[in-house]
């Protein structure tokens, strides 16, 4: 397989390439495992970095031998980033627990949702101030 790729000159866009997936595919593995099974992924990931860390010295083809590289050291990678999910974790029940709970807050998340619900409440009160003073729209439309 090198031999055909040295010879189109492609072996540097596959390992690109082959890099860029391994390092997507990783992420959202190490977000999902410390959620579903905690700081005990770490172990999985420790063994699976050894394990292609030990291949990518004994496998023989060059471009096998850096993806390979390349998925170890991501589960390498994926052993600190389980802690500081678990870390981000904890902040997130602690800052849920902080937010207000009235219904219009929650129309949308974050500080969209704060904004959205002070436009919703400030329209309730001019709806309410229509509704107050008698206005009746129906009777403009002649």
């Amino acid at each position: 397989m090198t031999q055909f790729l040295a010879q189109y000159h492609i072996a540097g866009i596959v390992i690109g390439f082959g890099s860029f997936l391994i390092i997507g595919l990783f992420h959202p593995v190490v977000i999902k495992g410390e959620y579903y099974f905690g700081q005990k992924t770490k172990w999985g990931f420790l063994a699976g970095g050894l394990t292609m860390l030990a291949l990518s010295l004994w496998v023989s083809d060059l471009v096998t031998s850096i993806l390979l590289g390349v998925a170890a050291f991501s589960c390498f990678w994926g052993i600190l980033e389980v802690k500081e999910q678990a870390q981000a974790g904890a902040q997130r029940v602690v800052s849920r627990k902080s937010q207000p709970t009235r219904p219009q807050d929650f129309l949308m998340g974050g500080t969209r949702g704060m904004v959205c619900g002070v436009v919703f409440k400030k329209c309730c009160i001019f709806v309410r101030h229509i509704n107050h003073t008698g206005y009746d729209h129906r009777r403009n439309q002649e």
